[in-house]
């Protein structure tokens, strides 16, 4: 638990710098651009991510566990073949979808926004794609390697660079400003952080690993070196690609259904809950999940251990994020937006929820990838975005924009649940009865929270929600894990070791 909390330490700090830098940049991005503005970046962002995810395969997310493996067992060949072979697969792949996609302007957006509209705005974000796709190879290839601090200052350096870039190009030219100056920024930070990735890639290995050069390159590049990963990859592209889907086509409903303005104005519901997800999850994962991969074959009660380790930290550090967010919903949305954009608070209260859910899910599947079940979490990770999407079809007639943050909790609700029955019947893995304890109270404590402050004068919910956050952290957090936290953070204890 304590180099689990040491690495997430890291890339915690981090964390708050990134989410400080988001904040200001999405307020000026509120401001100059407006509701329409924010659903249109949106969109933008979505189909990147999609495309980024279909394109690479889902092979980029499944190199973090065997990075870790083959390190961990000294195969340093293998992985020399694996690095150049994944690399130039995914840099071509990201380069011919991008030509594809440029001759298919008109249907892209069609499909982003209901009509042809914005066209340049789309040929421009298309590309980013073949820089996105390396990057985020990158820095799955840290991850594997447990290059923890690099991979965190990496992170703080590509979002103030592309926060000062996006805002210095956005006040003059709007939304096409936006647009070029995070294309501008992606180029720039990842050619600055592909130098040194190769410096630590070769340092890891011990040897120089050359792949810019194809003549050079070609003497590792094995298609057949990419089989291994087939299982997870197939999950990963499933999983990421449905997820990234159905929140395109939620949106793309709501622009048809309402409009534009309308669309945006709860983009803060969903922005808030990406950004400290995300981050947090990334913060926690980025040193957990290689872990785990080293220790999957190797050392079965030390695994299980971490894997209980990693649950009970992940609840322990987004239930407060999530009621925090959600007493401070009514003041965060006007001051970090405008009061344009007040439609996304009583959305606020729910997804808070949804957000516990979601994370005791993530660390109830975390032991998938390591032990080698990506068919297992192929499955899973269909069912939530395809019972999102529909759940939410079902409900917005009843309630309206309420529709997406229920459906949102309820899938993860499903997930959560059968990722359950396949641990206890298929999987010889044992979680911890104060793990299910955790995930219990957590979930009932921001319910009340979120009942309380949607319900109740808005004083009188912070109240609540205060004590009812005291009481929590009262029941799970033991006076030693505070002490070492206190000790961590003060700089007491090593990090030398990671």
């Amino acid at each position: 638990m304590r180099n689990l909390f040491k690495a997430s330490l890291i890339t915690g700090s981090a964390f708050f710098v990134n989410l400080l830098f988001n904040i200001i940049r999405a307020k000026i991005v509120a401001v100059f651009l407006g509701p329409a503005g924010v659903a249109v970046m949106a969109q933008l962002g979505g189909f990147t991510n999609l495309v980024v995810t279909v394109c690479s395969l889902g092979l980029v997310t499944a190199v973090v566990r065997y990075v870790a493996e083959y390190q961990a067992e000294g195969k340093k060949g293998d992985l020399k073949t694996l690095i150049a072979t994944i690399t130039w697969f995914v840099a071509i792949s990201g380069t011919a979808a991008t030509l594809l996609l440029m001759l298919l302007l008109p249907t892209v957006s069609r499909f982003i926004f209901g009509s042809e509209m914005l066209l340049l705005l789309i040929a421009l974000t298309l590309l980013n794609i073949p820089v996105a796709i390396v990057t985020n190879l990158a820095v799955s290839l840290l991850q594997g390697f447990k290059e923890i601090k690099l991979d965190a200052m990496f992170s703080v350096f590509a979002t103030i660079v592309t926060g000062i870039l996006t805002i210095a190009l956005l006040i003059p030219f709007k939304l096409t400003g936006a647009v070029v100056g995070m294309l501008i920024a992606n180029y720039l930070t990842s050619a600055i952080f592909f130098f040194f990735v190769i410096r630590a890639v070769n340092r890891n290995m011990g040897t120089r690993l050359d792949i810019f050069g194809w003549p050079k390159a070609r003497r590792h590049f094995r298609l057949n070196s990419l089989r291994p990963l087939t299982g997870i990859a197939i999950a990963s592209i499933v999983g990421g690609g449905i997820i990234n889907l159905s929140e395109i086509l939620i949106r793309s409903n709501l622009i048809q259904h309402f409009n534009l303005e309308v669309a945006g104005s709860i983009q803060p519901a969903l922005t808030f809950s990406a950004q400290y997800t995300g981050l947090l999850s990334g913060a926690i994962g980025t040193y957990a999940l290689p872990r785990l991969s080293e220790l999957a074959n190797t050392n079965r009660p030390i695994f299980q251990k971490e894997y209980n380790d990693f649950i009970r930290l992940m609840l322990l550090v987004v239930t407060p994020f999530a009621i925090i967010i959600s007493v401070g919903a009514k003041v965060l949305v006007p001051i970090l937006y405008s009061h344009r954009f007040d439609a996304s608070i009583p959305l606020i209260y729910i997804q808070s929820v949804a957000d516990v859910v979601e994370f005791a899910y993530i660390g109830l599947a975390a032991a998938f990838l390591p032990m080698g079940r990506g068919k297992i979490l192929l499955g899973l990770g269909a069912i939530v975005p395809l019972s999102y999407y529909g759940i939410y079809l079902v409900l917005l007639p009843y309630l309206q924009l309420k529709a997406i943050p229920v459906a949102s909790a309820l899938s993860w609700t499903l997930a959560l649940a059968l990722t359950y029955l396949v641990l206890r019947r298929l999987l010889d893995l044992q979680v911890r009865r104060k793990n299910f304890w955790l995930m219990a109270n957590s979930t009932v404590a921001t319910v009340i929270v979120a009942v309380s402050i949607s319900r109740l004068h808005w004083i009188i919910g912070v109240i609540i929600g205060l004590v009812v956050l005291g009481i929590w952290a009262t029941i799970n957090i033991s006076r030693t894990e505070w002490r070492q936290a206190y000790a961590l953070i003060r700089g007491r204890l090593s990090t030398e070791s990671l």
